[in-house]
């Protein structure tokens, strides 16, 4: 009997131990996180769900979503975690992730990695602190000198992290992000090779192109680029030159190669045959090599070609040598008369632009979970930003689009950001990123039906709806201050 009960007692503990690792489990999180509409509520859960999750990579995906929540109560409650439990080390590796300064977090990494050297994550904390200043620097944040100093002196961690968990793309990216930093080019573009021989992918074909150029590969980047195009559908061989002149350009450009640059434009037209911001960036890359007659005959053949490229030519420091040069004034003032020329067309083209087409209604909720339809705005402006979290271009966009709105009277202009394709879904992610950036528009959850309604298919999407209904200016991708410039213009004409 005593046998019995002693197995009924061991069945029913590991029931429960089971059940329980069950209902915190990351799988449970996401589901119970993805359905909650307030804040408190969903730092509640994380915390919660950081008491009783003991897997490592679990719980640091359960404090990067509470980090974008409330990053100082999650500093508070890491700290008071380590404070109870001094030595251990995940209660100090969990606190070095989310301390303010980067050299601390460096400090606390180094810690972990003296008193347990064949523990991969006290090397991620150090590699991943300084990624987070190599790959996406915080506007206004680059790597500070004594952060590249420290750098350099932990360089040796990565080849360690790579021992420690080879199969992980995610510290070779860091390793492959090192290695640009470092202008190492070679090396990186040896360590992509290196997982694309194990079936993956490290890096964008795009970026992989960018490598192959900076190692002089030029006829294989040609090679990749042709490949990335097919793959995007552009066939027609005409527009594929097209698509394919202008990234190899870019490239070519970004990575500096500027000698093969110019002679990839001449090998594919006549100066005649040159368009004006070819002929500018031409005039680039001969400054960049020194060759200052090529440069001012370009930027003097473009002037006349009719470029407006410069928002501000008197402060284009690329030709900074050149202003005392005979030629510059006449260069300056012709862009100038063509920008002032070409804004005024494009005005006018704004104001006289005839699309006049009836906007789809819809109902949609905001972060509070009410229901706001396009009926209900009827006789306002109204402005909608279609937005995703994963499109870079559209985060760019936000700040700007927010500066905009908080310049307009909303009893006139009611300003909108439709979060596409969400369904439910991590609703107070996104309201507390509006609410920490204090965005001035009205956030908005969409559906599948606007999407389909709108035909959006690309974001982020522009579009004004003026106060009758009707869809009167709509445009695709963002070009910062020029975008907001035209919407202006086009709201204005509006009211």
């Amino acid at each position: 009997m005593k046998r019995v009960l002693t197995i009924v007692c061991s069945f029913l503990m590991l029931f429960t131990v089971t059940a329980c690792a069950e209902k915190h489990s990351l799988k449970s999180f996401n589901k119970s996180y993805d359905n909650l509409k307030t804040i408190t509520s969903a730092i509640s859960l994380c915390r919660e769900y950081m008491e009783q999750i003991e897997d490592i990579d679990e719980l640091r995906h359960i404090q990067d979503e509470w980090k974008g929540l409330d990053p100082e109560g999650l500093r508070a409650y890491s700290k008071s975690k380590l404070d109870n439990s001094p030595k251990s080390k995940l209660f100090k590796y969990l606190y070095g992730r989310v301390v303010e300064s980067p050299v601390e977090s460096i400090r606390i990494g180094r810690e972990i990695i003296k008193d347990y050297p064949d523990w991969a994550y006290g090397y991620r904390l150090v590699l991943e602190t300084y990624d987070s200043y190599i790959n996406e620097p915080i506007e206004g944040e680059k790597l500070s000198d004594s952060l590249k100093i420290m750098i350099d002196q932990d360089a040796q961690y990565y080849q360690t992290l790579i021992r420690l968990q080879p199969d992980d793309a995610g510290v070779l990216h860091m390793y492959y992000l090192y290695q640009m930093f470092k202008t190492d080019y070679k090396g990186a573009l040896e360590t992509a090779d290196r997982y694309r021989k194990q079936g993956g992918q490290l890096i964008h074909a795009i970026y992989y192109a960018n490598l192959l150029i900076y190692n002089g590969d030029y006829d294989v980047a040609k090679v990749v680029l042709r490949n990335r195009l097919k793959e995007n559908g552009v066939e027609k061989e005409r527009f594929e030159e097209e698509f394919f002149d202008d990234y190899s350009l870019a490239l070519y450009h970004y990575c500096g190669a500027y000698q093969e640059f110019i002679r990839f434009v001449n090998s594919r037209k006549t100066h005649d045959e040159l368009s004006s911001y070819r002929c500018y960036w031409l005039a680039v890359a001969h400054t960049k090599l020194n060759n200052k007659d090529s440069a001012l005959f370009y930027l003097e053949y473009s002037a006349e070609r009719g470029i407006s490229i410069f928002t501000s030519n008197e402060e284009d420091t690329i030709f900074t040598d050149y202003h005392q040069d005979s030629r510059w004034n006449n260069i300056i003032n012709t862009f100038r008369e063509n920008r002032i020329s070409k804004e005024a067309k494009e005005k006018q083209s704004i104001i006289s632009e005839k699309i006049k087409v009836k906007a789809p209604g819809w109902t949609l909720e905001d972060a509070d979970g009410n229901e706001v339809s396009l009926s209900s705005l009827r006789g306002k402006i109204v402005v909608i930003d279609f937005w995703a979290e994963w499109c870079q271009p559209c985060c760019e966009a936000l700040p700007y689009v927010s500066k905009f709105a908080a310049n307009q009277d909303s009893s006139k202009v009611q300003v909108l950001a439709i979060k596409v394709m969400t369904n439910t879904k991590n609703r107070v992610k996104y309201r507390a990123l509006f609410e920490n950036n204090e965005y001035a528009m009205t956030l908005l959850f969409g559906d599948i039906n606007v999407n389909r309604d709108y035909e959006i298919n690309g974001v982020p999407y522009l579009v004004v709806i003026d106060q009758e209904g009707y869809i009167r200016y709509q445009k695709f991708g963002f070009g910062g201050d020029d975008s907001i410039r035209k919407l202006t213009i086009k709201v204005e004409d509006l009211l």
